[in-house]
């Protein structure tokens, strides 16, 4: 589906999920929220319904288009665009960003196993 802000500017695709009260606090600090990303309430419009949910978003001041995301980060993104059957021209957009190798030996590793469990099931 594709999210929107407040008055209705277009934002991305996205996948909406439920979650636990009591797990927004783990989630707000697994996101970074408050440390480079900022929680966004958006607009989700879904089967004829609209919900409202929240997502993070990049703080314009932790913003640097120096940077490029890690191989395995980019692994999950374009698992996930292609789980939820995201528009194809989304999906080769994603593929076409630049990522580099993490030089986190430990949390590379980490992700990799994680990436080949979901591969399992695809």
């Amino acid at each position: 589906m594709m999210i929107k802000d407040e008055i209705n500017n277009p934002l991305a695709y996205a996948a909406l999920f439920a979650i636990k009260p009591d797990e927004v606090a783990l989630l707000d600090e697994a996101e970074g929220c408050g440390k480079g990303y900022d929680k966004q309430f958006v607009r989700c419009p879904m089967a004829n319904s609209e919900y409202s949910a929240f997502t993070y978003i990049a703080a314009a001041r932790a913003i640097d288009a120096s940077l490029n995301p890690y191989h395995w980060y980019k692994r999950f993104v374009l698992a996930g665009a292609r789980y939820h059957q995201f528009p194809e021209h989304y999906i080769l957009y994603l593929e076409g960003i630049a990522s580099i190798q993490d030089p986190d030996d430990e949390r590379r590793l980490m992700n990799e196993k994680i990436l080949e469990e979901i591969n399992r099931f695809q």
